[in-house]
């Protein structure tokens, strides 16, 4: 009788700790994916939108590829 006791002991801690598990999961998945989407989400909102830079400029710009692509940039 004890055995048959113990068995149902074993079996309802092992079914809550897989539920904990399954909720576990569960949860890291949602919130996975909701980061996924605001990243996403975040990216196209200022993907398409022009934006207006200010810079100083102090000196004599030459015509430096690489200063050049900077100040485009």
């Amino acid at each position: 009788m004890t055995t048959e006791s113990d068995y149902l002991v074993d079996r309802r801690r092992m079914r809550r700790k897989l539920t904990f598990w399954r909720v576990a999961a569960f949860l890291v998945a949602a919130i996975a994916i909701v980061g996924a989407g605001i990243a996403i989400a975040g990216r196209q909102m200022f993907a398409g939108t022009a934006h207006i830079a200010r810079i100083d400029v102090s000196g004599f710009i030459t015509g430096d590829r690489k200063t050049l692509e900077l100040i485009e940039a």
